[in-house]
C-alpha cells in the first residue's frame, strides 16, 4: 500500500463548509479517510492445490492470508494533516512544519475533558483523533474510541510507505496516520457482518473527529459503511474457478447487494510471462520446452487491465439496503481475445523479438472433483469495489468538467476543515484459472495468434510439453 503525496486541499472546498485559505493564518485541519471493510468472500484461492514448476523449488502457495476465512479488513487509518499559508506553495510544502502537525504535539500527554463522562478528567495526547458510532436507527452516540498514532517506521513495517515525489518538492519524511484501535471499532459492520447476511442491522455509521487542544480547533465527519462484499460468481474454488473463453456462453460475474453501496466497479488483469528473443534461446539451449517448461531467464512480469464496469450507480432502494437483484456483469471470450489483441505487440511470427507465456501454467490432477485433470493456467485477476455515497459524490465531483461552464462545485464533507470521509468494500479474486481450450486459443487462435504466447500439451504423468506457433496442435 502507497501513500500518495499529493494533497489537493485548495480544490476540495464546499458551500456548507468554505474556509477562505487566504485569510490570516489559522489552524485547518486536513481530514482523509476511506474506511475499507473488505469482502465476505475468500479470494486468494485457498482451496487451490498449490503447484510446484522447476522456476521454484518448493511449493508455490497462492494462499496469501494462510486460511480460508473472509477477506474483510481489520485495518483502517485516518490521516491527519495540516494547512498552511505562502506564496508560492513550492516553498512551504517541503517544510516539514507546513503539511504536518510537529511531534511535540503528538507525543505530549495532556490531561483534558471528561470525554467518557465518568466524572475524571481525560489524559490525552494533544492532537487527538477519535471515533464515536451512530446508531442510525436511534441516533444514539457511543462513547468515543481514540485511535492510535502509527508513525513511519511501523507503517513501513506493515508495508505502507509514502510516495517519492519525483521532483523532490513535497516533505516525505516521519509521516504517521492514526489506526482505528482493536477490537473495539475495527469491525466496521458494528458486529453484524459476520456472515454473508443481507446485515438489516447494519445501525453504525462512524463519526471522525479530530481535536488540536493547543489550538482548541476541531473538526468532524461522518459516513456510512459499505458492507462487506460477497461474490457469487466466479468462486475461487474447483470449477466456479475456471474461466471458459471459448463457450459460446458469456463468462458471468455476479456479487451479493452491498449495504450503502451506490456504485460498482469491476476490473479484470490478465497476466503472463515476457521474455526476449536472445534470453528464450539461451533457455531453449538449455532445456525449455524438453525437460522444463517454465522460462528462467530475465522473465518479466506483464498484465494488461481490462474494465469490465466503469461505475455502475445503483438507484434502487432495495439493493441499497444489502438485499435485492445481485449486481452482475458479463463479457464474452472474443471481446477478452480482441482487449488483449489490442494491447499487447504483434509479433512477426517468422522471426518474434518477444516470446509470452500465460502465468502459472500447470497440469491439475483431479482432486478438486468435479475439476476434471487437465492443464490450466492461473493467470486471472477480478477486482470487485464498491463505494458509499459519499465517495460516488467525491468521483463525481472530480471528474472533468465539460460544455461552456468550466466551474464545477467542489465537494468536502469535513466540518471545520477539508478533506474526505467516506467508505468502500473491495473484493480481489486472485489467480483464476482459465482452461486448455482457452489456453490454445490464447496461443494459436485466429485473433491472437500473433502475438506468440507458448502452447501446451499434455503428454501425461502430468508433464507438460511446451511449444510456440506455429508448432502448435
Amino acid at each position: 500500500m502507497r501513500i500518495p503525496i499529493l494533497i489537493s486541499f485548495l480544490l476540495i472546498m464546499s458551500c456548507d463548509n468554505e474556509i477562505d485559505i487566504n485569510d490570516e493564518w489559522q489552524d485547518i485541519p486536513v481530514v482523509y479517510a476511506i474506511f475499507d471493510s473488505g469482502s465476505w468472500t475468500d479470494g486468494d484461492g485457498s482451496m487451490f492445490a498449490n503447484i510446484q514448476t522447476e522456476l521454484e523449488e518448493n511449493w508455490i502457495d497462492f494462499n496469501r492470508d494462510g486460511d480460508s476465512t473472509p477477506d474483510t479488513n481489520r485495518v483502517n487509518f485516518v490521516r491527519i494533516q495540516k494547512s498552511f499559508l505562502g506564496q508560492p506553495a513550492d516553498n512551504f510544502i517541503g517544510v516539514y512544519d507546513s503539511i504536518y502537525y510537529s511531534n511535540d504535539t503528538l507525543n505530549n500527554n495532556f490531561v483534558g475533558d471528561d470525554f467518557d463522562g465518568d466524572g475524571v478528567l481525560d489524559q490525552y495526547d494533544p492532537l487527538n483523533v477519535w471515533v464515536n458510532l451512530v446508531n442510525n436507527n436511534t441516533g444514539e452516540v457511543s462513547p468515543p474510541q481514540f485511535l492510535d498514532l502509527v508513525e513511519w517506521e511501523e507503517l513501513a513495517a506493515i508495508g505502507i510507505v509514502k510516495e517519492e515525489d519525483e521532483d523532490d518538492n513535497f516533505n516525505s519524511e516521519d509521516f504517521y496516520l492514526f489506526k482505528l484501535p482493536s477490537p473495539q471499532v475495527d469491525d466496521l459492520c458494528g458486529g453484524c457482518c459476520q456472515s454473508n447476511q443481507a446485515c438489516e442491522n447494519m445501525p453504525n455509521s462512524y463519526l471522525v473527529s479530530f481535536l488540536n487542544t493547543i489550538t482548541g480547533v476541531q473538526a468532524s465527519s461522518e459516513t456510512n459503511i459499505v458492507q462487506p462484499l460477497e461474490v457469487y460468481k466466479p468462486r475461487t474454488r474447483a470449477q466456479f474457478s475456471v474461466l471458459t473463453l471459448t463457450s459460446p456462453s458469456p463468462v458471468e460475474i455476479e456479487v451479493e447487494p452491498s449495504r450503502n453501496a451506490k456504485m460498482y466497479s469491476i476490473i479484470l488483469t490478465f497476466k503472463y510471462l515476457q521474455q526476449h528473443k536472445s534470453d528464450y534461446e539461451i533457455d531453449v539451449q538449455n532445456g525449455l520446452g524438453q525437460t522444463y517448461h517454465v522460462p528462467k531467464v530475465n522473465v518479466d512480469t506483464m498484465s494488461v487491465v481490462w474494465t469490465l464496469l466503469d461505475g455502475k450507480v445503483i438507484d434502487d432502494l432495495d439493493q441499497l439496503n444489502g438485499t435485492g437483484s445481485r449486481v452482475s456483469e458479463m463479457f464474452y471470450g472474443q471481446a477478452f481475445f480482441n482487449h488483449l489483441k489490442n494491447q499487447i505487440l504483434d509479433q512477426d511470427m517468422a522471426n518474434p523479438d518477444y516470446y509470452r507465456y500465460p502465468l502459472y501454467t500447470f497440469y491439475q490432477d483431479n482432486a478438486e472433483a468435479p475439476l476434471p485433470a487437465g492443464i490450466y493456467h492461473r493467470c486471472i485477476d477480478i477486482e470487485i469495489v464498491a463505494i458509499n455515497t459519499e465517495l460516488y459524490t467525491y468521483y463525481n465531483a472530480s471528474l472533468p468538467g465539460f460544455g461552456i461552464n468550466q466551474e464545477r462545485p467542489k465537494y468536502n464533507n469535513i466540518n471545520n476543515g477539508i478533506g474526505h470521509v467516506s467508505s468502500r468494500s473491495i473484493a480481489t479474486l486472485k489467480n483464476l484459472r482459465i482452461d486448455a481450450p482457452s489456453g490454445d486459443s490464447l496461443s494459436f487462435g485466429q485473433i491472437t495468434k500473433d502475438l506468440n504466447f507458448a502452447c501446451y500439451k499434455d503428454l501425461g504423468l502430468s508433464y507438460l510439453q511446451l511449444n510456440f506457433p506455429p508448432y502448435c496442435d
